[in-house]
């Protein structure tokens, strides 16, 4: 058997002293044809001259590749608190988006709950998180569980931090906080990182919105007078800027509230959640993958997330997002066809329907002609999703909005029968309204107020913007509060 493509070393010695330069060729012999190659290989097959070049030049083309960007995840939650109030969403929150980085291939994601996400471990996870990453790569760092602000001692302004489950108002207890401060710290220390940063809580402190009743949800606050004995007053007396202040152009920033609003638990399947935590899951699920070219996009995960979070809440809660609009996140490789979507995580309570629940019943035979309604099934006030006020005829949310009025059920009131059909056409509107909503995470618009997307007083004029459509026609529902539909 003939050889060939053996390369002489001959061929990157320079030539000896006053030896002339020579063209560096051979001849190679295939059916009584020769032709010429450089000087120093020898051979008479051609096939094996080819394979021998391909060799070489897919061994270059493999080392100059750019290396694949990985991604990276620390995912915190916290529902179980040592001295301020518990949550019940928040673990959910944290194992939801774990899960769904988790379909992404990930490098490492580390998922740190309760009594795991203390101060220590927070920072250490993060430098090894970061320490293994490379330019390029992209790190998830989330957190869900209880915000709050306190005063600066002598300074006219508040510190926001985050809560640990440890945290006190005293001593040992002010060490488990993370400044946000000491967050933008950690962003501005890995520029080379993609770094997307979401903020499942709040720092509302003791303010509230204006409810016409009392909500039926936790919100992830906690008020906090001054510190005593604060373990981090020389970080927390500092003027560095916070997380919410940074502008780096590596970092995407989701934040569930702005600084005067409460960041509510809801529920959602089923289950306690918090909005936003719930909306950056689904998106990275693909939910916000518009064009299904496999790439989450800056653009798509802003629109989809800011809308199912207003969508899921109401309109009460405002998410402030900023993302940059080259970010781009690979789903799955373009050659795959899209995963199928993963299931939904098991509901907590199976029972069908809106929850509702009676105060101020009047007639004793009320809750027994409850049951005649279609849709609800009866629960206590404070798990309730719909509340009838029977003697004052109002219907609220579980956001404490009012819903309906008119259908009073008092002793001294109207007919019960009557009002059981004023109500069943109230939830048979709210039922449909989640319809709606579940409809609308497949194809989300973003709809805004102008001039701004807040609350209006009586008499001003206001203009609304649609976009995002895939169509061109829009149907517009108005559901009014007695339950009748036009469109």
């Amino acid at each position: 058997m003939s050889t060939l493509g053996r390369i002489s070393t001959s061929c990157c010695r320079p030539n000896p002293p006053g030896a002339s330069r020579q063209r560096r060729a051979f001849f190679i012999k295939k059916k009584g044809a020769w032709g010429i190659a450089p000087n120093g290989v020898r051979g008479d097959s051609p096939g094996r001259l080819f394979r021998s070049l391909a060799i070489l030049i897919l061994a270059l083309l493999v080392r100059v590749a750019p290396a694949q960007a990985d991604l990276y995840g620390l995912v915190i939650g916290i529902d179980e608190y040592q001295h301020v109030n518990p949550l019940d969403g928040a673990v959910n929150d944290a194992k939801d988006i774990a899960q769904a980085l988790g379909r992404l291939k990930p490098k490492d994601v580390r998922l740190l709950l309760n009594a795991q996400a203390d101060r220590d471990s927070i920072f250490a996870a993060w430098k090894a998180i970061t320490a293994e990453a490379k330019p390029g790569d992209t790190v998830f760092l989330t957190f869900a569980g209880h915000g709050a602000q306190v005063p600066v001692p002598g300074q006219n302004r508040l510190q926001q931090f985050v809560v640990l489950p440890g945290f006190a108002f005293k001593g040992e207890g002010t060490y488990q906080r993370i400044l946000d401060a000491e967050f933008g710290q950690m962003l501005r220390a890995v520029p080379k990182l993609n770094v997307v940063f979401v903020a499942d809580s709040c720092h509302a402190g003791t303010m509230t919105r204006a409810y016409a009743a009392k909500p039926k949800f936790k919100t992830r606050s906690v008020t906090t007078p001054l510190l005593e004995d604060d373990r981090l007053a020389g970080l927390s007396h500092g003027t560095t800027a916070e997380a919410g202040d940074v502008v780096l152009p590596n970092v995407a920033h989701l934040g569930a509230v702005p600084p005067d609003e409460l960041d509510p638990e809801i529920e959602i399947n089923n289950q306690p959640r918090g909005a936003l935590s719930f909306a950056v899951a689904r998106a990275l699920d693909g939910s916000a993958d518009v064009n299904h070219d496999g790439v989450l996009r800056g653009r798509e995960m802003e629109s989809y997330v800011g809308e199912v979070v207003r969508t899921r809440t109401d309109g009460q809660q405002h998410p402030q997002i900023a993302i940059r609009d080259d970010f781009k996140l690979p789903l799955r490789d373009v050659s795959e066809k899209p995963a199928p979507p993963p299931p939904a995580p098991p509901p907590q309570d199976v029972t069908p329907g809106l929850k509702l629940a009676i105060v101020n019943a009047g007639p004793a035979d009320l809750p027994s002609l409850v049951r005649q309604l279609k849709g609800v099934h009866l629960v206590p006030e404070d798990q309730a999703t719909l509340t009838w006020d029977g003697k004052r005829g109002v219907i609220t949310s579980r956001f404490g909005d009012v819903v309906s009025y008119g259908a009073a059920a008092s002793s001294s009131g109207g007919d019960p029968l009557a009002d059981l059909q004023r109500v069943q056409r109230v939830v048979d509107k709210m039922l449909l309204v989640d319809t709606i909503k579940a409809a609308a995470q497949k194809n989300v618009l973003q709809v805004a107020l102008v001039p701004d997307d807040k609350l209006h007083r009586t008499g001003q004029q206001l203009a609304f913007t649609v976009s995002g459509q895939r169509s061109g026609y829009l149907t517009l529902f108005n559901l009014s509060s007695d339950g009748t539909i036009n469109f």
